[in-house]
C-alpha cells in the first residue's frame, strides 16, 4: 500500500468524524468534542502518510468540504486532548456547558488561555498585543483579522505581505521597510 493509498483509506473515516462533530455540536458537548478529537487524530495520521510537502493539495482534493481552519482546529484538539482533564480547563468546560456557551471552538480557546503558544511576553503582565498575536495559529489570526477589519483593508494587507512570500529571505528587511513607508493604517470604525 502506497503512502497516498494509506492516506486515501482514511478519507471516509475523516469525513465521518467531521460529520459526527458537526452533528453532535447541535446535541451535546462531550460527543462533539470527542468526534472533533477523533477527526484530528485521523487527520494527523493522514498528514503523516501523505507528508507535509503534499498535504495541502491532498487535503484540498480529498477533503474539500472540510475547511482548513476546521482541519487545523481538529488537529490542535487531538494534539492537546489530554489537557482537557487538567483542572483549570475541566472547570472552565463545565462552566461553559452549564451556561450553554460551550462549543468545539470555545473548548479550543481554553487551550490557548491555559497554555499560550509561542514565546512568553518579554514583560510579564503587560499583555502587549504582539505577544498574544504570536500565540495564534495562522488560521486563528485570519479569523481575528476578518472580525476586526473590512475586506478592503485585508486586501491592502495581503498585497503588502505578498512580496514577502515570493521574495528571497535576503530582501525581507527591505520589504518590511517599504511596508512601513506605505503607511498602512488601521481603519477607524
Amino acid at each position: 500500500m502506497t503512502t497516498d493509498d494509506k492516506a486515501l483509506s482514511l478519507v471516509p473515516q475523516i469525513k465521518e468524524a467531521h460529520d459526527k462533530a458537526t452533528a453532535a455540536q447541535q446535541s451535546g458537548y462531550q460527543q462533539s468534542l470527542q468526534a472533533a478529537i477523533d477527526a484530528g487524530e485521523l487527520l494527523i495520521r493522514a498528514k503523516e502518510a501523505v507528508g507535509t510537502g503534499g498535504w495541502t493539495k491532498w487535503r484540498e482534493k480529498h477533503l474539500n468540504d472540510v475547511p482548513q481552519t476546521t482541519v487545523s482546529l481538529y488537529i490542535r484538539l487531538a494534539k492537546n486532548k489530554e489537557r482537557f482533564s487538567e483542572r483549570a480547563i475541566s472547570n472552565s468546560v463545565a462552566n461553559l456547558r452549564n451556561e450553554g456557551k460551550l462549543s468545539i471552538r470555545s473548548a479550543a480557546a481554553l487551550l490557548s488561555k491555559a497554555k499560550p503558544r509561542g514565546k512568553p511576553p518579554n514583560k510579564p503582565g503587560k499583555g502587549e498585543p504582539e505577544d498574544w498575536l504570536k500565540a495564534l495559529d495562522v488560521d486563528e489570526l485570519v479569523i481575528v483579522l476578518r472580525q476586526v477589519f473590512d475586506s478592503e483593508y485585508i486586501g491592502r494587507l495581503a498585497k503588502a505581505l505578498a512580496p514577502v512570500v515570493v521574495k528571497p529571505a535576503s530582501t525581507i528587511a527591505s520589504i518590511a521597510a517599504n511596508v512601513e513607508r506605505q503607511s498602512i493604517v488601521r481603519p477607524t470604525s
